[in-house]
């Protein structure tokens, strides 16, 4: 995507169409998700999981404020119009609800037998 209105308005299309996935490339994760759970703030969806890789992914949307800091993982949360829980997706990939985001998204794609040592 070439800015942030155009983005915002791919994003809200996809929302609002029958697709089922989408990868958000970029290079900043953070506002990558802070991006896509304020489009889901607008929309009719409500409930979803942010499955994380690693502790260490969830400590850094705790430290980057984008959910609450007494959060771990596991609990659900109200964030705005949201509910929410963070898990880690390699022990519990299930989700109940309207969407789920993986975080970052390319540790989900990756495979690690495929990645040299």
């Amino acid at each position: 995507m070439h800015n942030k209105n155009e983005f915002n308005k791919k994003l809200k299309d996809f929302i609002g169409s029958d697709k089922r996935m989408a990868v958000v490339k970029g290079y900043i994760n953070e506002y990558k998700l802070t991006t896509v759970l304020r489009a889901l703030n607008n929309s009719d969806y409500t409930k979803g999981t942010i499955h994380t890789s690693s502790i260490g992914n969830l400590k850094q949307i705790v430290d980057n404020r984008i959910i609450p800091k007494n959060k771990t993982q596991n609990t659900i949360f109200k964030l705005s119009n949201l509910t929410l829980e963070v898990n880690l997706y390699e022990r519990n990939t299930i989700y109940h609800g309207d969407f789920a985001i993986y975080y970052p998204v390319e540790s989900a794609l990756i495979i690690e037998t495929d990645t040299p040592r």
